[in-house]
Formats: C-alpha cells, sequence, structure tokens
C-alpha cells in the first residue's frame, strides 16, 4: 500500500474512533441524568457487542501461535527499539505527558461541573468537543502538507508573520504541545466556565487528532519484526499517563480544596448551603426578594 493511502486509512481510523466519543459522551450523560443504572447497563451491553464482533473476526496472523518469550523480555525488547527511533521517542514523551494534563483538566472540569450542579448532558456535551476536534484533525492529516504551504503562502504577503515563511516543517507533536499548553490556559483566562473547558477540549481533540495519525503512520515504518513490540510499549507509556493523571488530579485537589476554601470563607459557605437547599431556583428567590418575614403576632391564650 502507498504511504498516502496508509496515512488515509489511519486517518479514517482515527476519525471513527474519535466519532465514537463524540456520540457516547453526551448519550452518556443523557442517561445517567435519566438514571445512573442505565447508564452502567448501556455501558455493559456494549462491551458485550464488542466481544461478540471480536469473536466472528478471523484470527490475525500476528495473534496466532504461542509468544517467544516472555513478557518482560518483549517490553524491554520493544523499549530499546522504541529508544533508538528519535521521532518516535520523542513522540511517546510528548503524549505521556499531555494526557497527564489532559486527564487532570478532566477531572478539574468535572468537579466544577459538580460543584455548579451542572446538568450531565451538559457535562458530556463539553467532553464530547474532544471527539469533535479529534474528527477535524484526523481528517485533515493527510492534507496537512498542502494546508501548511497555503499557510506560508499567506504569511507571505504579510510582513509580521515573515517567522512562520522561513520555517521549512512544521512538527505535528510540537503544534500538539503548544495547542495544549495553550487550551489549559483557557480555563484560567475565563474563570472556568464550561464554555472555557469546551473550546480547550476542542483545541486538544484537533491537534491530538492529527498527532495520533502521525504516530500511527510512524509506527507502520518500523520493520514488520519489531513493529508489535514498539507499538505496544509505546501505547503502554501514553496510556499510563491517561491512568495516572486522574489519580494524581484528585489528590492535588484534596489538598489544595481547603486551603481555597480557607481563603473564600463566605464563598465556601454559599456553596454549602446551596447544597442543602433543594427548592428550586425560583423559590428560593421569591424568599430572597420578600427580605425577612415576621411571623403573625396571635392573642395569648389565658
Amino acid at each position: 500500500m502507498k504511504p498516502d493511502k496508509v496515512e488515509t486509512a489511519f486517518a479514517l481510523h482515527e476519525g471513527s474512533a474519535q466519532g465514537m466519543v463524540l456520540a457516547g459522551r453526551p448519550l452518556a450523560g443523557l442517561l445517567f441524568g435519566i438514571g445512573p443504572p442505565f447508564s452502567f447497563v448501556a455501558n455493559a451491553a456494549l462491551f458485550f457487542y464488542a466481544a461478540f464482533l471480536l469473536r466472528r473476526l478471523p484470527t490475525d496472523i500476528a495473534t496466532a501461535g504461542r509468544p517467544h518469550g516472555k513478557l518482560l523480555v518483549e517490553v524491554r525488547t520493544g523499549l530499546a527499539e522504541l529508544w533508538k527511533d528519535r521521532f518516535l521517542r520523542s513522540a511517546t514523551l510528548v503524549t505521556a505527558f499531555i494526557n497527564l494534563l489532559v486527564q487532570g483538566l478532566i477531572v478539574v472540569f468535572l468537579t466544577q461541573a459538580i460543584d455548579e450542579r451542572l446538568p450531565t448532558v451538559l457535562v458530556g456535551t463539553v467532553l464530547a468537543m474532544s471527539g469533535v476536534g479529534g474528527i477535524v484533525g484526523a481528517l485533515m492529516s493527510p492534507r496537512r502538507q498542502r494546508i501548511w504551504q497555503r499557510l506560508k503562502e499567506a504569511a507571505s504577503r504579510r510582513p509580521w508573520l515573515a517567522t512562520v515563511n522561513r520555517r521549512q516543517d512544521c512538527s505535528i507533536m510540537l503544534v500538539h504541545l503548544w495547542s495544549c499548553t495553550l487550551a489549559l490556559a483557557l480555563p484560567l483566562l475565563f474563570a472556568t466556565m464550561p464554555l472555557s473547558f469546551a473550546l480547550s477540549l476542542l483545541a486538544i481533540g484537533l491537534t491530538g487528532g492529527l498527532s495520533n495519525v502521525t504516530m500511527r503512520t510512524a509506527l507502520s515504518r518500523v520493520p514488520a519484526d519489531r513493529r508489535a513490540r514498539v507499538a505496544g510499549v509505546s501505547r503502554l507509556g501514553t496510556y499510563s499517563a491517561v491512568v495516572v493523571g486522574p489519580l494524581l488530579t484528585s489528590l492535588l485537589i484534596q489538598r489544595v480544596e481547603p486551603l481555597r476554601r480557607a481563603a473564600h470563607p463566605v464563598r465556601a459557605r454559599g456553596s454549602a448551603g446551596r447544597g442543602h437547599d433543594h427548592r428550586p431556583d425560583a423559590a428560593r428567590h421569591a424568599d430572597l426578594g420578600r427580605g425577612p418575614q415576621r411571623r403573625p403576632v396571635t392573642a395569648a391564650r389565658p
């Protein structure tokens, strides 16, 4: 298969995976809003359906037979091969670091959503913005060189963009890193509003779709006898950050939250009071508008 066709195939595969993120997160929020058991039952049903589809697929050549070596030996061999490739080594480290920060951002948003009592459908929609960006980024990946050339041609007509015109090429992983750095600053600039989180996840997903296709294309160029080891070690490093990120962020929030409440005691008491008042907003606002009410004076009985 030609290199351009390989990258196009990876782009379509990445776009379909990001499409599931786009569809699944709002649906999960909707089902959880109806009732938590509905979301867990739907999740279990999808897992069983996926297992059924896997059993119907033909056995892959790479999985036929027994493994030729022990797991730790295979991991050590894949790590050595990965470390020799400068691009894959840097891309794996950058992706792992970005996954760590992005998972922390999601935990912060969920904590904020619980504190502000956002609807679960809205929470799922905000989280789905990474899927929107991922689809766009994946479909843009095969055309990124033409897009970069058009940007350089547009920059050549504007002297203040001469830096862009001087660059011969643009590293996708470097763009991914800088875009995620800027995206993580959006909730701080816009006071952690849901819109800022949505824009942040949209930007992260956009460059994430581009970088995922680039990494898969680079892994496909590894010799066939070492490809599975290298890809396994690379994904082990990147997905480990997905596991560690929420845990570290939760511990950090647990340490910072008492300090925040101590620094803003009035706001903390107000949020605590809102947590125990389950009446509709209109009823609470009506009570605030009437002000303090006097109790009716009744004559004392003899």
